[in-house]
């Protein structure tokens, strides 16, 4: 198993969703896979607006650099990570994007948006952690 199936990606919402749920906020997720391409939007009613929008661009930039967003604007890449942004409108550097991996290889990203940015990356990385545990069992 080594691409973005829809049953990961469904795996992966539902975990997002479960996530959220228990934390009491209303959140949009996104799952894209590893083109950038939406694989499963999920929204629940009294999400924000803008959460949808925000949930796709925290996991394409998940996915375009295979780390969290939040977590680009260390001291050392700051810059570059500015320049990208003004660059590409797709990326967005918020907590709540966290990439998919299967053995080792990104195959798509979880971006979670309508709670504070702490509960979006917890829920964002309960998304992950539902790959990885699934990925652990596969043969």
């Amino acid at each position: 198993m080594t691409a973005m199936t829809l049953a990961i990606a469904r795996m992966v919402t539902d975990a997002a969703l479960w996530c959220a749920e228990q934390s009491g906020v209303k959140v949009a997720v996104v799952v894209v896979d590893g083109h950038g391409d939406p694989q499963m939007v999920a929204v629940q009613e009294g999400a924000p607006l803008i959460a949808r929008d925000f949930a796709l661009k925290k996991a394409y930039t998940a996915l375009v650099f295979h780390s969290p967003p939040d977590e680009l604007s260390g001291a050392d890449g700051f810059s570059a990570v500015r320049q990208a942004a003004v660059a590409d409108p797709r990326l967005l550097f918020m907590a709540g994007g966290w990439p998919l991996d299967i053995g080792g290889r990104t195959v798509g990203a979880i971006g979670v948006s309508g709670g504070s940015l702490s509960e979006d990356r917890e829920c964002a990385r309960a998304g992950a952690e539902a790959v990885r545990r699934h990925a652990a069992v596969q043969p």
